[in-house]
């Protein structure tokens, strides 16, 4: 395992930072919908991208960016 001291939050955000990407199989409507039940904030709600993919986008507790998205 490696370990590195936490990076400042500036730091994580897209562009300088990482962005992970989930990709969905099934309904990402209902992973949406899960995340927003169980009380976190979007950071960009769902929305259909000009590229032919849907997602919804957070900020995961260490302030990574994380894109949840299907492949319809």
């Amino acid at each position: 395992m490696v370990e590195s001291p936490p990076r400042p939050a500036e730091h994580r955000h897209v562009p300088s930072g990482t962005e992970i990407v989930l990709v969905v199989v099934d309904d990402v409507q209902a992973e949406r919908d899960r995340l927003v039940a169980a009380g976190i904030d979007l950071a960009d709600d769902l929305t259909d991208r000009p590229w032919g993919l849907t997602d919804v986008r957070v900020h995961d507790p260490d302030g990574y960016y994380l894109r949840i998205t299907d492949r319809r």
